[in-house]
């Protein structure tokens, strides 16, 4: 009877313990961003591989990562940046492998040389592991022994499946969430700083939706009191139910919105990359079938996906408005204000994507321009743009057909002083608003011929004879 009482006791104390440390980190002050590769070009932070044992590329929006070897893990440190107190957020999904212990994690305080790293690790079971480098050997930090370290939680989804992880630590403590829910916390006071990363096991493939990195910035705000945050839960969980259920509607909604937001992420970065390609492949070749045709195709789908992100945008509005019938009882739910924060910081990275497409509007703005020149017989690399003062025209008179020279095409009418080598010269504008210049005016070719040759001679190599007509 008594070792039952001892028994019972520790339980109690551990379970006192677990929920006096459990979520004990705000992320109220964090909001000083340091890394935010969304992975729609390539960047400098995570690189690209191709070899017989690792191919790391950017694929469709996603950092895709193949593991060949079959006998170790890979470490992949984003930077040599070190830090101490920040939230780490992550979109990782696994995909199927013959390695039935195949898995993908982030690796914390990476210290240099690899002598030391906390680390976290997903695999294909649902099962998560906490472990330590520790030169070139693992400690377990999580879990048995027996299971290796590793823990199942319903938390975490399957093969193929995304999981958001979310990870904030401070003063060496470390509260881990998943998909929106807290799974666990650890404490390890081994690293103080150090830099984060990705490691992978062997024969594995997984892929990285995106990966951002906050610490705390000028105007942070102290950490909430652990022991007041529980009381205030403890509370609330008694005396308002509805509340609460209002609360899980609303996380839902987050849930079903951040998986919107990936997927319209990785349509913009895909469309991004198409645009890209097309711009180069036309200002290569000579001659492109069907570019009116292809134009008409990609701007409209780039209004699409403008359209998408602002239904986004009005959904988000209304999520927000939602929130704020829960807003006096903020004090009582302080994961709904980290929430509310979240969303705020989505709300601006989707405004940066729409400047982003604003600006490729206006790329492909001069790309039809230069479909046109190129119409024309136009070459775009005999396009001059100045922008000193005009000078005055000169008319044309002419009857019947005469030969004269054409020189340049520039955005805007030249000064007399930049041309006044140049024999009679005079311009004509087009349905572009840009300007033909001209020199000379000719009874026969051979005339203009000699003429073309003066004025390659003073500077304009792409000078050459033109037919015209009144």
């Amino acid at each position: 009877m008594k070792m039952k009482k001892i028994f019972t006791t520790l339980l109690l104390s551990a379970i006192l313990i677990n929920n006096g440390i459990a979520q004990q980190i705000s992320s109220d002050a964090y909001n000083q961003t340091e890394i935010h590769e969304d992975f729609s070009q390539e960047g400098q932070l995570f690189p690209i591989i191709n070899t017989t044992e690792n191919q790391f590329i950017i694929d469709n929006g996603d950092y895709f990562l193949i593991r060949n070897n079959m006998d170790s893990q890979y470490i992949i440190n984003c930077n040599s940046s070190s830090f101490s107190d920040f939230i780490l957020k992550t979109s990782i999904r696994i995909g199927p492998s013959n390695n039935k212990n195949a898995s993908i994690g982030i690796t914390l305080k990476s210290q240099q040389k690899g002598e030391g790293a906390i680390i976290f690790e997903i695999n294909t079971k649902r099962e998560y592991r906490i472990k330590q480098l520790l030169n070139n050997t693992y400690k377990i930090l999580s879990g048995i022994n027996k299971n290796e370290g590793w823990v199942k939680s319903k938390t975490i989804n399957g093969v193929d499946e995304h999981n958001a992880i979310e990870i904030r630590t401070e003063n060496n403590d470390y509260d881990v969430y998943i998909n929106n829910d807290y799974l666990t916390t650890f404490f390890n006071p081994d690293y103080r700083s150090g830099s984060c990363g990705i490691i992978i096991s062997a024969e594995t493939k997984a892929r990285i939706a995106y990966y951002h990195l906050s610490t705390q910035g000028k105007n942070a705000t102290p950490t909430a009191n652990n022991t007041n945050e529980i009381t205030s839960n403890t509370n609330t969980k008694e005396r308002e139910n509805p509340e609460e259920e209002e609360l899980k509607v609303l996380k839902r909604k987050n849930d079903e919105k951040a998986t919107i937001i990936i997927k319209q992420e990785k349509e913009i970065a895909s469309l991004n990359r198409r645009i890209t390609n097309f711009k180069n492949s036309n200002l290569k070749s000579d001659g492109l079938e069907n570019k009116d045709e292809k134009f008409t195709k990609l701007n409209a789908e780039l209004k699409n996906a403008n359209q998408k992100i602002l239904e986004n945008i009005n959904e988000d509005t209304e999520l927000k408005q939602q929130n704020d019938i829960v807003n006096e009882s903020a004090s009582k739910f302080p994961l709904l204000k980290v929430r509310q924060l979240d969303l705020n910081s989505e709300l601006l990275a989707l405004n940066k994507k729409i400047s982003n497409l604003e600006t490729t509007n206006a790329e492909l703005k001069e790309l039809f321009i230069l479909k046109d020149f190129e119409a024309n017989g136009v070459k775009p690399s005999d396009l001059i743009k100045r922008t000193n003062a005009s000078s005055t025209r000169k008319e044309l008179k002419r009857n019947g057909t005469i030969y004269t020279v054409q020189f340049g095409v520039f955005m805007q009418v030249q000064p007399y002083s930049t041309l006044k080598v140049l024999d009679e010269v005079w311009y004509e504008t087009t349905k572009h608003s840009t300007y033909v210049y001209l020199s000379g005016q000719f009874k026969n070719s051979q005339e203009a011929t000699a003429h073309k040759n003066k004025v390659a001679a003073l500077g304009y190599p792409n000078a050459f004879v033109i037919t015209l007509t009144k």
